[in-house]
Order: structure tokens, then sequence, then C-alpha cells
């Protein structure tokens, strides 16, 4: 077994049949390198089922993050599993210093071609050490709707894709962990309104900090149903193919099957009745995650979920908290209005007024301006 070159993820119990399906996608086509996963939630009693599986469970005690008990309060599932990329990736290339390049990928990824180039890139480029692959390839991905909707999500939730790294053993590949790990443990949130998306977001300023990045601007990467608009799928010879070339990994991000309806990702909300090989991939690959004991996993809770403790709203989406505290001084200002015993005399209560007033202005302004009241909805 070759072991040089290996794979990670990061999962809750209740999605390791996700992990096991991407693993049996990665021995399908040939890779027999050792996928190692990072379950964030560890109970021993589940120990004896995932060890059944092909891949290889690591629990989160093993890697004696300092700060993992502060980290568990203040992320909830998701943002924890996103936050602990990079010091997962340093753990292994720590206790397996055999690995010579590391390949992350998101357990709802399914693998469908070697990914032969990416081993490629490291071998035939010496100065690259990091390898992320962005959302947009050309102009014609932003070419989607009138109303600027593709630009502001992407904004929102980062250019590249966080689904996938791919890492060089190296002095420099460390550094860039380092970094990430140093912004991640206070920036990790999922909170798009305050300008952050778990790991994605930060991902931004990787390629104007670090000289090593390389951008793979290849269709066949990370191929993913919010990109479909701008990719022609094929079916040939029982094999996936996009822009006429075979899909290497296809990413099925938060797809859940409901009512017997797919429901997809922030990013896009595709109708899959109208898109039937795009349908077709995403039945097959849910009867995939339902042959690795879906129904069992799913079931189990997120085991942190009494030692989280939510962020105030002032963090998380200040937008909302500013028209919280705007409300509020409203009803107020009302209510002092109404109310024969507290003449509003005081210079705070002009503030509380003039601010009230201006709010109204905003809304009416925007309520008369249709595109504007569009662009903002869309924010």
């Amino acid at each position: 077994m070759p072991q040089n070159k290996a794979f990670c993820s990061i999962c809750t119990l209740n999605y390791s049949a996700h992990a096991a399906t991407l693993n049996d996608s990665l021995k399908k086509v040939g890779h027999t390198e050792p996928h190692y996963v990072l379950i964030i939630d560890q109970n021993k009693i589940y120990h004896n089922i995932l060890s059944k599986f092909k891949f290889t469970p690591i629990y989160l005690n093993q890697l004696k993050i300092p700060r993992i008990n502060k980290f568990i309060k203040k992320y909830n599932a998701f943002e924890l599993s996103n936050i602990l990329k990079p010091f997962f990736m340093e753990w292994l290339l720590n206790n397996h210093p055999k690995i010579k390049y590391l390949i992350y990928l998101d357990t709802d990824v399914y693998v469908y071609s070697p990914l032969i180039e990416i081993f490629k890139i490291f071998d035939t480029k010496p100065t690259c050490s990091l390898i992320i692959t962005p959302h947009i390839l050309d102009v014609n991905d932003l070419y989607d709707t009138k109303d600027y909707s593709i630009e502001t999500k992407y904004f929102k939730a980062g250019l590249y894709n966080g689904g996938f790294y791919a890492i060089k053993n190296d002095h420099k590949a460390r550094e860039f962990l380092k970094w990430h790990q140093y912004e991640l443990a206070n920036y990790g949130y999922s909170a798009k309104n305050a300008h952050m998306f778990v790991d994605q977001k930060i991902l931004d300023l990787a390629p104007l900090i670090f000289d090593f990045v390389f951008l793979f601007k290849n269709p066949t990467y990370n191929v993913a149903y919010w990109r479909h608009p701008h990719r022609t799928l094929s079916l040939k010879h029982n094999q996936y193919y996009v822009n006429n070339q075979r899909i290497v990994f296809f990413h099925f991000s938060k797809l859940r099957l409901i009512n017997q309806g797919f429901q997809q990702n922030y990013l896009c909300q595709l109708p899959l009745k109208n898109h039937r090989l795009l349908l077709k991939m995403c039945q097959n690959y849910w009867q995939n995650i339902l042959k690795n004991n879906f129904d069992f996993f799913n079931q189990i809770p997120y085991g942190h979920t009494k030692n989280y403790q939510p962020p105030p709203l002032s963090l998380i989406d200040p937008i909302a908290y500013r028209d919280n505290i705007i409300t509020d001084l409203s009803r107020q200002v009302n209510q002092t209005h109404s109310s024969p015993n507290h003449p509003p005399h005081s210079k705070i209560h002009h503030l509380i007024q003039h601010l009230n007033h201006l709010r109204l202005r905003a809304i009416n302004l925007i309520n008369k301006n249709t595109s504007l009241k569009s662009f903002i909805k869309r924010l």
C-alpha cells in the first residue's frame, strides 16, 4: 500500500455513512492510499461499528488540541468540523511523516475518477505546496442572473471551495496550516452577514498571503450542482462527463432527501426535476449513502450539544442585531408618546425619534426602488 499519499476527512458520528461512501468511491477508482476520518464527537460504543468500514477513524481526543474545549463551546457541529481541518492535517503530517502529499475531501464528496492530476501538479511544480479550487473558473460562471445573486453569494461564502485541499508535506504548507489555525480560532463561524463562513471565507486570503498556492481551474474537479448552469453533464459508457471530460469528483454539499425531494446548498436551489441526469446522479449517490447504514447513523445526536454555547447575535449577525436595537428603540418611543406621565422632553428621546424617522425613510426609498429592493434581499 503506498504510504507517501493519503486522504483525510472530518465529520460527526451521524455523518459516518457519508464518510464510508466517500471511501468506497476512492477504492472503486483505484485509490488504495489510507483514508483517515476524524470523528469530532467520538463515542466508544460505536467504535466496533466504525471499525468495519475501510477508512481509518481518528478521534478528537487523539489530536490533543490545547484549546479544544473552548472550540467545542464556541462552535456548532458544522463550524467545528470545518475549523479543525488545519489541526487534523498537521496532526497527520506529524504522526505519519512518510506522507508526502495529503488531500482533504469533505465527506459529502463522491469520487468518479482518480485524482492523478493533483499529484502531477506537485511533482511538476516544485514551488507549489497548496492546491485549492475556485468556484469561478471564468467570466461565464457569473452570467447566471441579472440581479448579481451569484456574485453576492460567493462574496459571502468564499471564492474557493473548502471541500477540497491538497498540501505537500513541507515547511511552506505547515506555515499555511499554522496561519489557518490561528485565523479559525476566532473567525470560524458560519455567519455570512458578519463576513464569516467557516474555513472557506478565510481561504480567500491564502493566495494573497502565500506565493505557493496553486489555483486549480479544472472543471472536472469539485463539480457541484451550484455550478451546473455553466457545465454540460453527460453520461457515456456508464461514466459521467462534464464538458466532455470525465468527472473526477462531485460535491453533493448538504444534499438531503426530504419528502422525496433533495434539499440543496445555500449557493444554489436548482430544480433537480428539470435536470434528469443531475437528478440521477443525486439518486445514485443517495442509494450508496443508504447502503452504508445511513438510517442508523443519522439518528445519533451530536455529541457536544450540551457543551455548545451559541455566540451573541451582535457577533454573528450585526445586521439583525442593529435592526433589533432600532425596533426596540422605536417601541420605547411609541410607549413614551402614549404615556402622559412620561412626556418626551429629553435629548435621548429626540435622538431616538430621529433614528426611527431615518429608518422609515430608508425603508420607503427601498420599497420604491424595486431593483434595489431585489438586490438587498439577496445580500
